[in-house]
Protein backbone atom coordinates (compact mmCIF):
# COMPACT_ATOMS: atom_id res chain seq x y z
CA UNK A 1 0.00 0.00 0.00
CA UNK A 2 1.52 3.29 -1.09
CA UNK A 3 1.01 6.38 1.03
CA UNK A 4 0.90 9.71 -0.74
CA UNK A 5 1.83 12.88 1.08
CA UNK A 6 0.23 15.07 -1.58
CA UNK A 7 -2.33 17.35 0.00
CA UNK A 8 -1.09 16.69 3.55
CA UNK A 9 -0.02 19.56 5.74
CA UNK A 10 3.46 19.89 7.22
CA UNK A 11 2.31 18.45 10.54
CA UNK A 12 0.84 15.33 8.91
CA UNK A 13 3.99 14.77 6.85
CA UNK A 14 6.09 15.20 9.99
CA UNK A 15 3.91 12.60 11.77
CA UNK A 16 4.43 10.15 8.89
CA UNK A 17 8.19 10.65 9.04
CA UNK A 18 8.27 10.01 12.77
CA UNK A 19 6.55 6.66 12.17
CA UNK A 20 9.45 5.65 9.91
CA UNK A 21 12.25 4.07 12.01
CA UNK A 22 14.78 4.74 9.24
CA UNK A 23 14.03 8.45 9.37
CA UNK A 24 14.33 8.45 13.17
CA UNK A 25 17.66 6.63 13.07
CA UNK A 26 18.95 8.94 10.35
CA UNK A 27 18.02 12.08 12.31
CA UNK A 28 19.61 10.73 15.49
CA UNK A 29 22.73 9.75 13.56
CA UNK A 30 22.94 13.22 12.01
CA UNK A 31 22.57 14.83 15.42
CA UNK A 32 25.12 12.52 16.99
CA UNK A 33 27.78 13.13 14.34
CA UNK A 34 27.11 16.89 14.35
CA UNK A 35 27.66 17.04 18.11
CA UNK A 36 30.79 14.89 17.89
CA UNK A 37 32.23 16.98 15.04
CA UNK A 38 31.48 20.20 16.95
CA UNK A 39 33.35 18.89 20.00
CA UNK A 40 36.30 17.83 17.85
CA UNK A 41 36.40 21.33 16.33
CA UNK A 42 36.34 22.84 19.82
CA UNK A 43 39.42 20.73 20.62
CA UNK A 44 41.27 21.97 17.55
CA UNK A 45 40.51 19.16 15.11
CA UNK A 46 39.64 21.47 12.25
CA UNK A 47 38.21 20.78 8.83
CA UNK A 48 36.26 17.67 9.80
CA UNK A 49 32.87 16.97 8.25
CA UNK A 50 30.28 14.25 8.86
CA UNK A 51 31.57 12.24 5.89
CA UNK A 52 35.03 12.27 7.44
CA UNK A 53 33.69 11.03 10.76
CA UNK A 54 32.18 8.04 9.00
CA UNK A 55 35.55 7.07 7.51
CA UNK A 56 37.44 7.66 10.75
CA UNK A 57 34.88 5.66 12.74
CA UNK A 58 35.30 2.64 10.44
CA UNK A 59 39.07 2.80 9.93
CA UNK A 60 40.77 0.04 11.94
CA UNK A 61 43.74 1.21 13.98
CA UNK A 62 46.00 -1.04 11.89
CA UNK A 63 44.67 0.52 8.67
CA UNK A 64 42.58 -0.76 5.77
CA UNK A 65 42.38 -0.70 2.01
CA UNK A 66 39.96 1.70 0.33
CA UNK A 67 37.89 -1.24 -0.90
CA UNK A 68 37.56 -2.60 2.64
CA UNK A 69 36.47 0.78 3.96
CA UNK A 70 33.95 1.24 1.17
CA UNK A 71 32.49 -2.19 1.83
CA UNK A 72 32.23 -1.71 5.60
CA UNK A 73 30.55 1.69 5.22
CA UNK A 74 28.41 0.71 2.26
CA UNK A 75 29.51 3.44 -0.14
CA UNK A 76 31.54 3.54 -3.36
CA UNK A 77 35.32 3.36 -3.54
CA UNK A 78 35.24 6.78 -5.22
CA UNK A 79 33.38 8.35 -2.27
CA UNK A 80 35.83 6.85 0.21
CA UNK A 81 38.76 7.88 -1.96
CA UNK A 82 37.62 11.51 -1.92
CA UNK A 83 37.10 11.48 1.85
CA UNK A 84 40.51 9.83 2.38
CA UNK A 85 42.17 12.44 0.15
CA UNK A 86 40.58 15.21 2.23
CA UNK A 87 41.56 13.53 5.51
CA UNK A 88 45.13 13.11 4.24
CA UNK A 89 45.24 16.79 3.29
CA UNK A 90 44.05 17.61 6.83
CA UNK A 91 46.76 15.38 8.31
CA UNK A 92 44.60 12.67 9.92
CA UNK A 93 45.42 9.73 7.63
CA UNK A 94 48.01 8.69 5.09
CA UNK A 95 48.29 6.08 2.38
CA UNK A 96 51.04 3.57 2.99
CA UNK A 97 52.28 0.44 1.24
CA UNK A 98 50.25 -2.62 2.20
CA UNK A 99 52.67 -5.00 3.97
CA UNK A 100 50.82 -7.97 2.43
CA UNK A 101 50.88 -6.61 -1.13
CA UNK A 102 53.48 -4.00 -2.07
CA UNK A 103 51.39 -2.88 -5.06
CA UNK A 104 48.40 -2.00 -2.87
CA UNK A 105 47.95 0.90 -0.48
CA UNK A 106 46.33 0.97 2.92
CA UNK A 107 44.87 3.97 4.67
CA UNK A 108 46.22 4.40 8.18
CA UNK A 109 46.19 6.99 10.91
CA UNK A 110 48.96 9.59 11.17
CA UNK A 111 50.11 10.72 14.62
CA UNK A 112 47.44 13.45 14.42
CA UNK A 113 44.91 10.76 13.53
CA UNK A 114 46.00 8.63 16.49
CA UNK A 115 45.50 11.66 18.78
CA UNK A 116 42.06 12.06 17.24
CA UNK A 117 41.36 8.37 17.88
CA UNK A 118 42.42 8.65 21.54
CA UNK A 119 40.16 11.68 22.09
CA UNK A 120 37.21 10.15 20.27
CA UNK A 121 36.03 7.85 23.07
CA UNK A 122 35.87 10.72 25.55
CA UNK A 123 33.93 12.83 23.06
CA UNK A 124 31.52 10.02 22.15
CA UNK A 125 30.94 9.34 25.86
CA UNK A 126 30.09 13.02 26.43
CA UNK A 127 27.46 12.99 23.66
CA UNK A 128 26.09 9.69 24.99
CA UNK A 129 25.84 11.25 28.47
CA UNK A 130 23.86 14.18 27.02
CA UNK A 131 21.45 11.71 25.42
CA UNK A 132 21.14 9.82 28.72
CA UNK A 133 20.04 13.06 30.38
CA UNK A 134 17.15 13.25 27.91
CA UNK A 135 15.70 9.74 28.31
CA UNK A 136 17.57 8.15 31.21
CA UNK A 137 20.69 5.99 31.23
CA UNK A 138 18.87 2.63 31.51
CA UNK A 139 16.55 3.40 28.59
CA UNK A 140 19.48 4.57 26.48
CA UNK A 141 21.51 1.46 27.33
CA UNK A 142 18.47 -0.67 26.48
CA UNK A 143 18.17 1.13 23.16
CA UNK A 144 21.86 0.50 22.46
CA UNK A 145 21.45 -3.21 23.28
CA UNK A 146 18.39 -3.44 21.01
CA UNK A 147 20.19 -1.69 18.15
CA UNK A 148 23.23 -3.94 18.58
CA UNK A 149 20.97 -7.01 18.43
CA UNK A 150 19.23 -5.66 15.32
CA UNK A 151 22.60 -4.94 13.68
CA UNK A 152 23.81 -8.45 14.49
CA UNK A 153 20.76 -9.86 12.71
CA UNK A 154 21.29 -7.56 9.73
CA UNK A 155 24.96 -8.51 9.49
CA UNK A 156 24.05 -12.21 9.61
CA UNK A 157 21.62 -11.67 6.73
CA UNK A 158 24.24 -9.82 4.66
CA UNK A 159 27.68 -11.17 5.64
CA UNK A 160 29.53 -8.92 3.18
CA UNK A 161 28.40 -5.76 4.95
CA UNK A 162 29.13 -4.50 8.43
CA UNK A 163 32.32 -4.06 10.35
CA UNK A 164 35.51 -5.62 8.97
Amino acid sequence: METSTEGLGDEAVSDLRRQNPGWLLLRISQDFFSKVIEEFRDRGYLGLQNSHANVLAHLPFAGARITELASSIGVTKQAIGLAVDELARLGYVERAADPEDGRAKIVCFTERGREFHRDSQEIVDAVWDAYAEKIGRSRLEGLRADLEQLLLGIDQDAPNRGEP
